[in-house]
């Protein structure tokens, strides 16, 4: 059975405004450091092997560029206020560079943070900047011998900080690794993190693609990304 690595983020408990759902698709960054496999999520050391990648695409029996990363972003107040964000789902290990293949595993990430931006100007960014509102685990799914984990085993994976920042979320996010996103249509997410079964490089780096924006007031931005990208997928 194939899952589906899902960034969500949820209103912080105890507001009173109605919550916005924003839905994206999310996909491998393009140029990463270490290639092939492409890749969203990066745990240098895993199963002994530096570097190891993790590919948000193209599982076993899905067609090749097909997500399975998927993105809800629910906000208290539209644009602006507190919220959680979650990326969870499933996602395929190998070593880089046509390395030793680790399988698949299921992935369950939990931040919270703050929402702000006025994305028709392009800044719309999720930040979390403590690390108390990170938890997450990697649990494997179908693994193979070179895994550290066994199916069905857990490790935890930890918040780890950038300077006072622990995850990015946006179309114009601090430190932009991929450069283009916004006029490509694409937000970009960025974050760090450990564990007790990687070391060294360990951090989150794709791009998301928006399937269904609410119109409230200020998205109209995000709306035009959104028919655009619709528009070059039909083609």
């Amino acid at each position: 059975m194939t899952g589906k690595a899902v960034i969500l983020i949820v209103a912080a408990a105890g507001t009173t405004a109605t919550a916005d759902t924003f839905l994206f698709s999310g996909f491998n960054h393009p140029d990463g450091n270490v290639n092939p496999q492409a890749y969203g999520l990066r745990l240098d050391e895993f199963g002994g092997n530096d570097p190891a990648t993790f590919s948000f695409e193209n599982p076993t029996g899905i067609p090749m560029g097909t997500s399975t990363v998927n993105v809800q972003i629910d906000t208290a107040s539209g644009l602006t206020g507190p919220a959680t964000l979650t990326i969870s789902g499933t996602v395929v290990g190998n070593s880089a560079s046509g390395g030793t293949a680790f399988g698949t595993f299921t992935l369950s990430v939990v931040y919270t943070g703050t929402v702000t931006g006025s994305v028709g100007g392009g800044d719309f960014l999720f930040t979390s900047t403590t690390a108390d509102g990170m938890t997450g685990s990697l649990t494997g799914l179908a693994v193979t011998g070179a895994s550290p984990l066994t199916n069905g085993q857990s490790v935890a994976l930890d918040p780890a900080a950038r300077g006072s920042d622990y995850f990015f979320f946006g179309l114009d996010i601090p430190g932009e690794r991929i450069s283009g996103t916004a006029a490509a249509g694409r937000f970009e997410g960025q974050g760090w993190l450990n564990s007790t079964v990687s070391n060294n490089t360990e951090d989150f780096l794709f791009t998301a693609i928006p399937t269904f924006i609410p119109p409230t007031p200020g998205t109209a931005g995000v709306l035009a990304i959104g028919g655009l990208v619709a528009a070059r997928r039909r083609r």
